[in-house]
């Protein structure tokens, strides 16, 4: 089958990228590979990526560069598209870069429909919704190729879903249009569906749900982690892993917050390991300083993926507490490793993963019922080859085998070009 994945952004290093060190361009990126090495013919084109094109050992970028904006001028449509883009956008927080954004998108749309022109692709894979993809669903629909858009994060019910966020907007009538033609959309989690269920008054809905999956396969390093250097530890340390940007989202500083509630002589055996890039800055830094935690916190940074075998071989426990999380897919990763989690109940996934053997969940988003969780996550006996096992239920290659099902559903995507500018109004 020839496959184009479309999404905002990958993460690649050996590519010649705009890098993000995202969870979600990491993991679109082991979704494309597994697919091309289950012998199928894969390509990505990304709406924020900016490369010259070219194929790795398993997958082919296509070229992205700003001047394909250029297209903008190639056909009146593309500058209809491109002016109602800017007139919803006049209103949002950020008006004039918006407003650029919108006229360099639409622009975008020529060049993607030459793409699949010429690329005469069997799937065109969707991941995300909202302005950078507007383009991709107008060119999709001009060519009449088939699509499956799958969402791997909501706005919906979410302090973003607010009638000044362009995206939440257009987030909103889009899923409820294709609620209405009964199209086909893939979510990561059930508590996805219910959010959309709950919040557009729907009793039915044909959108399908496909958890994410992990590889099981270790990497093999020839050298260790810089980290490894400094970092000391004993065989009696607490080490607890929170994978993620370190962000107002990803909610850490509400973690660091809690260990004043956790007693001295477990707190000292505490090393808190916060794996992703820094986005606070300094904030972050201060309030570690600030609580006297300097030697049970520490900030590392964007670990690349090749090297995050080294950081579970050492761990024990693993922490997700996101205000915002369709998924969690380090809670699964942890598993593939014999490491249980803690985690919020509200999480759209919880209904989907969690097990008493696996994760400890927090019904209270409050520090003191957070800093009891962690303690009944470091107090409980867990069963290593119980937890090794569960995470089998994760097969990345079996999702991608669900998903390449879902491929031939005769309900895919079917919005047109016309419905996408009634959207815009």
């Amino acid at each position: 089958m020839k496959i184009l994945f479309v999404a905002p952004y990958v993460y690649n290093p050996d590519i010649n990228f705009t890098s993000y060190s995202t969870g979600f361009g990491i993991y679109v990126r082991r979704m494309a590979e597994k697919l091309a090495t289950m012998n199928h013919e894969v390509s990505v084109l990304t709406a924020h990526n900016t490369t010259d094109g070219t194929k790795d050992q398993k997958v082919t970028y296509l070229k992205h560069k700003i001047y394909h904006s250029l297209y903008l001028f190639t056909n009146f449509k593309y500058l209809l598209l491109a002016y109602r883009l800017s007139l919803k956008l006049k209103k949002s927080k950020r008006k004039w870069k918006n407003i650029l954004y919108s006229f360099y998108y639409a622009g975008l749309t020529g060049y993607i429909k030459k793409v699949l022109i010429e690329g005469n692709y069997d799937i065109v894979h969707i991941h995300s919704s909202g302005l950078r993809m507007i383009p991709f669903f107008y060119a999709c629909s001009e060519v009449s190729v088939k699509v499956l858009l799958t969402l791997h994060d909501l706005r919906l019910g979410s302090e973003l879903d607010s009638e000044d966020d362009f995206d939440a907007i257009f987030e909103r009538r889009f899923l409820k249009l294709m609620a209405d033609q009964k199209a086909s959309i893939s979510l990561i989690s059930t508590g996805m569906l219910e959010r959309i269920k709950m919040h557009l008054s729907l009793h039915q809905c044909s959108f399908q749900i496909i958890l994410n999956g992990t590889e099981f396969e270790k990497s093999k390093l020839t050298k260790p982690h810089d980290f490894f250097t400094n970092f000391k530890f004993n065989k009696t340390d607490h080490i607890i892993l929170y994978i993620g940007t370190i962000d107002k989202n990803k909610n850490q500083m509400q973690l660091i917050n809690a260990l004043k509630y956790i007693d001295n002589e477990t707190r000292k055996k505490i090393k808190l390991l916060l794996l992703g890039e820094n986005t606070l800055g300094n904030e972050i830094i201060d309030l570690i300083e600030k609580e006297n935690l300097q030697s049970n916190v520490f900030v590392c940074g964007f670990i690349e993926p090749k090297y995050m075998s080294e950081f579970f071989k050492i761990a024990k426990y693993n922490v997700l507490i996101s205000k915002r999380e369709a998924f969690g897919l380090s809670i699964i990763e942890s598993m593939s490793h014999g490491i249980p989690s803690l985690c919020f109940s509200d999480m759209d996934v919880i209904e989907d993963i969690y097990d008493e053997r696996c994760m400890i969940k927090v019904f209270d988003r409050n520090e003191e019922a957070l800093a009891e969780g962690l303690k009944s996550l470091l107090q409980k006996k867990w069963d290593k080859d119980f937890l090794l096992n569960y995470s089998r239920k994760f097969s990345l290659e079996a999702v991608m085998e669900t998903y390449l099902s879902s491929y031939l559903d005769n309900n895919l995507y079917n919005i047109s070009s016309k419905d996408i500018l009634r959207l815009l109004k």
